[in-house]
């Protein structure tokens, strides 16, 4: 309270309503004279400023900007929100400042719940970032200029190409690229390379052309997949086989030594690439899920999507439970599509089991509430406070519905 809320002034001089507010945080009952005391004398309504009308805006804005964070911002205005819970019936003073606070406080849980069901913590919220190609190069531009003196021995060539390989196009699994070896065969001639290893396909100048992926997770349901190296990542590969001095047969992320051997470290470097980047300890399965995020937020079609995530080496569902919709759920229109994908799919494998039907994929706007099994679920009741007449099942919502929070009696 003294650091955050400025509340101290009034409050230092009244020892006892002090006393009664770490009451009320320990989440004890106060007595009638306790509640008499906090909110019925002068001087504790002074020290209480902070909640009063015409501050309470401010106040939560202030809580806000302290803790961003969905459930820290909660988990700080609900002592606020017990406090004026005690306010006695007959002092209407404070009634619209608990509304206001117990809509926020509610809304902020809420809002945690849907992060939560994508599978993503308040903490791991902030490893989701833009997947933009522009704004990721710009990051790699402005972050990835000179290498750390900090007794990491990757070249900055290496840091800017790993950031390129997983931030400017499809990110693919880490073995994916550990496995991989510069090799000159044609694309035409493919089914003559070593299948235990990927390929990064060159020209007699070591330029970068294609990728070819033989040993991925999902190999056996996809088998080999081609892709051409996208125009925005060939420089940075090249740059980074110059200064490793990589040729034919070589690792294209081998270990930082003579042998160029399987790098098994390459997690935890692709980790150090995005952290210098971001700030955060990003790794591949948050480049994958901001990856995810981006797409489905701006993806114009089915198309689209099916497309990336088959350059990220996953079915399109797969590729949704990637997606946190940090911004947005899906739309009514996505649903639809959602919906008529399945059906594409079942009828290429029956055995499809539908992922719009299930869930703790992420889509709220999909999945249907679970209704209560006894009968006594429809049966009406009358909300304590706005008087309303409601179905049981519905009475917990209901209660923190606008209507209701702002129903003052006539």
């Amino acid at each position: 309270m003294r650091q955050v809320y400025g509340a101290e002034n009034g409050l230092t001089k009244q020892p006892k309503v002090k006393e009664i507010i770490n009451k009320v945080f320990q989440g004890l009952d106060l007595t009638q004279v306790e509640k008499r005391s906090l909110f019925g004398n002068k001087t504790a309504k002074e020290g209480l400023w902070f909640l009063q009308t015409i501050h309470i805006e401010s106040f939560v804005q202030k809580v806000a900007k302290k803790y961003p964070g969905f459930s820290s911002f909660g988990t700080n205005l609900t002592p606020f929100v017990n406090l004026l819970s005690r306010i006695p019936d007959k002092n209407a003073g404070y009634t619209k400042d608990y509304r206001y606070l117990s809509y926020h406080a509610t809304k902020a849980a809420i809002a945690q719940k849907e992060l939560n069901k994508a599978g993503l913590s308040e903490e791991d919220e902030a490893k989701i970032f833009d997947f933009t190609a522009s704004k990721v190069l710009a990051t790699i531009n402005e972050t990835l200029q000179k290498k750390l003196p900090t007794g990491n021995t990757m070249k900055i060539e290496t840091q800017r190409a790993l950031a390129a390989v997983y931030g400017l196009q499809a990110p693919r699994r880490i073995d994916d690229y550990a496995y991989m070896k510069i090799t000159d065969t044609n694309i035409k001639d493919i089914e003559v390379l070593d299948k235990s290893y990927n390929c990064l396909l060159v020209d007699s100048k070591l330029t970068p052309l294609w990728f070819v992926f033989n040993k991925y997770k999902t190999s056996k349901a996809m088998g080999t997949q081609k892709f051409q190296v996208p125009d925005i990542v060939k420089p940075f590969l090249q740059d980074h086989i110059k200064i490793r001095k990589l040729n034919v047969d070589n690792h294209l992320f081998g270990m930082r030594n003579v042998s160029n051997e399987y790098n098994s470290n390459l997690g935890t470097d692709i980790e150090y690439v995005f952290a210098r980047m971001y700030g955060e300890e990003i790794t591949v399965r948050f480049i994958r899920k901001s990856a995810a995020t981006t797409l489905w937020e701006n993806a114009g079609n089915v198309e689209e999507i099916e497309e990336f995530a088959d350059r990220m080496g996953h079915s399109p569902f797969t590729n949704l439970s990637y997606n946190t919709f940090k911004n947005k759920k899906l739309t009514k229109e996505w649903e639809t599509i959602l919906v008529e994908l399945e059906k594409e799919y079942i009828k290429k494998d029956p055995k499809f089991k539908s992922r719009t039907e299930k869930s703790g994929e992420g889509l709220g706007t999909v999945v249907k509430d679970e209704v209560e099994a006894t009968p006594t679920a429809n049966v009406k009741t009358t909300c304590s406070h706005c008087g309303l007449s409601v179905r049981k099942k519905d009475l917990a919502r209901h209660k923190r519905t606008i209507k209701c929070m702002n129903f003052t009696s006539q």
